[in-house]
């Protein structure tokens, strides 16, 4: 369980606040309690709402300083995503992204990287799927490395880019 002023991530919303912890908010008959998120990484003042018993999307809290700077120090060596059909990419990426788990973010800035590199070398393009995809894993990992090591996410996604 979490409380009030914690620090989560919650699914692909990223790093969020909890900001409350109340009954619904949408019908008054709900027993469940729910917990009131607020986004970090928004400008735009958004809330989430979700049962504390949430059992569909992810939840976790934030990586300790040592868990981050582990992970950090671990970027050239993080593993890829196997993506062992490639109509299948779209859906590893996805399910990786959901899982919350940094080193799965790792693995598809990885991957895109390596896929690009080679797709480069036969004079063609990464295609948007990817780029998006590796954009967003990146976002996640570097707002969350950037509040638990206390750095500039700049700095985060500098030192992640160097060592990919």
């Amino acid at each position: 369980m979490f409380h009030i002023d914690d620090l989560i991530i919650y699914g692909t919303s990223g790093v969020c606040v909890v900001a409350d912890i109340c009954p619904s908010p949408f019908d008054k008959t709900d027993a469940r309690t729910y917990y009131k998120l607020c986004p970090a990484d928004t400008t735009a003042g958004g809330v989430i709402y979700t049962p504390i018993e949430n059992d569909r999307i992810p939840m976790r809290h934030l990586l300790s300083r040592e868990q981050g700077e582990a992970l950090l120090n671990s970027v050239s060596s993080s593993p890829f995503l196997e993506i062992p059909v490639e109509k299948q990419r779209k859906d590893i990426y996805k399910q990786a992204l959901l899982s919350t788990e940094p080193v799965r973010w790792l693995g598809i800035m990885r991957s895109v990287r390596r896929r690009g590199i080679a797709l480069s070398a036969q004079r063609k393009n990464l295609p948007d799927l990817d780029r998006e995809f590796s954009d967003r894993a990146q976002r996640y990992l570097t707002s969350e490395l950037s509040i638990v090591l206390e750095r500039p996410r700049e700095e985060i996604a500098e030192i992640i880019l160097a060592n990919i």
